[in-house]
């Protein structure tokens, strides 16, 4: 959970050197981007800074879909769930749909999503305007 996130689809899928430099050249120039621990730990503080927050400004769904994967395995890991411990992960959980919101509002086309992040964006678009997440989130 200590590595970058991955890189966008079309970096990964860039056919030659070329055209790889060229869609590097096109990334956000500025701070290294964080890892997965980073994120988690974003979305499970007291200090968390709002889904505005630069951190945030390049999320896709994908990149949310490893997001809640790696906080569902990091509440199996820590095996403790109390009371304290359920307010921060649900803080978290909330915090995370803010992004998910944001993120699937981006998408054009969720045929461009790679994998299961496809289907959560087609589900999202099924799901918008009802009550998937229930009343308090």
């Amino acid at each position: 959970m200590i590595g970058d996130m991955p890189c966008r689809e079309e970096l990964f899928e860039a056919e030659t050197a070329q055209k790889f430099e060229q869609l590097l050249s096109l990334e956000p120039a500025g701070s290294p981007s964080k890892s997965l621990a980073d994120f988690i730990f974003l979305l499970l503080s007291d200090a968390y800074p709002g889904p505005e927050d630069e951190s945030f400004s390049q999320i896709t769904p994908n990149d949310l879909f490893i997001m809640i994967s790696g906080l569902i395995v990091s509440v199996a890991k820590a095996n403790c769930l109390t009371p304290t411990f359920c307010n921060a992960l649900h803080r978290a959980c909330t915090r995370w749909k803010a992004l998910w919101d944001i993120a699937v509002a981006k998408v054009e086309d969720p045929a461009t999503q790679p994998g299961f992040a496809k289907i959560m964006v087609v589900c999202a678009n099924y799901y918008k305007g009802g009550s998937f997440w229930g009343s308090d989130i």
